[in-house]
């Protein structure tokens, strides 16, 4: 179920035992791969910007304003999830 919540795009999913944690953390942790994605997005949506392009072709498909927007996001919660013992 905790998957499927991700797959529908919750960001967490509420728990009522201890033992659920582990499993629930690491369903909603931001994975390698996705991180990178998300930096990639960013620095070329950035780059288009301070060249006058309000979108961007990345990997085959085509990134604006919206999708730094997701893509900002991704890296706040990794952001957050460093800071949490």
């Amino acid at each position: 179920m905790t998957r499927i919540a991700r797959g529908l795009g919750f960001g967490g999913k509420q728990s009522i035992h201890p033992k659920q944690l582990e499993v629930v953390n690491a369903a909603f942790s931001q994975r390698p791969e996705e991180v990178a994605h998300a930096q990639a997005v960013v620095a070329a949506l950035r780059e288009a910007e301070e060249t006058g392009r309000g979108a961007v072709s990345l990997e085959g498909r085509t990134g604006d304003a919206a999708n730094i927007c997701m893509a900002q996001g991704t890296l706040h919660c990794c952001a957050q999830e460093r800071r949490t013992p």
